[in-house]
């Protein structure tokens, strides 16, 4: 699932303190965003932050489960 962040720049500047969040809704389930720095924060969340951000490419999440109805496939 991508977040498109580059072609949306309405703000000005730089983004002075950004947090992004990943909740991979269970421990089974397996979760991946390429950042450098990112922390386990609980069971099944990660957080990524970064000072004064220009974001250099859209984020992707990917999410992985062995359960077709978690990801939403029926």
């Amino acid at each position: 699932m991508p977040y498109i962040v580059t072609t949306a720049r309405n703000w000005a500047g730089r983004i002075g303190r950004f947090t992004l969040t990943v909740d991979q809704g269970r421990a089974d389930a397996l979760v991946s965003f390429c950042r450098q720095g990112v922390r386990k924060t609980g069971p099944t969340t990660f957080a990524w932050e970064a000072r004064d951000y220009v974001p250099d490419s859209d984020l992707r999440v990917l999410l992985v489960s062995n359960d077709p109805a978690f990801l939403g496939d029926r």
